[in-house]
């Protein structure tokens, strides 16, 4: 299981501009199969995560865009991408 922060964060194309704030953080697990490029986690909440549009992964040291999210028997499976200049 791992910790990710999630931001509802803007950021203009070609920004290295990275979120301040704590965020939100919840524990995860990547699904199998996944890449560090473009993880798909799964996360179990009662929240709504489809505000979320950016996340950080401190276990990987890098941010993520939000790409998608889907709700499939009472889990999250949210897909991100890498974002590469943050």
């Amino acid at each position: 299981m791992i910790q990710i922060k999630f931001y509802t964060f803007n950021k203009r194309t070609n920004s290295t501009k990275v979120p301040t704030g704590s965020g939100s953080t919840y524990n995860c697990t990547l699904k199998d199969d996944t890449t560090i490029l473009e993880p798909v986690i799964r996360l179990q909440t009662s929240n709504n995560v489809k505000a979320y549009n950016y996340a950080y992964i401190a276990d990987f040291g890098r941010y993520y865009y939000v790409t998608d999210v889907v709700s499939s028997k009472g889990f999250w499976e949210i897909s991100l991408k890498v974002d590469t200049l943050a």
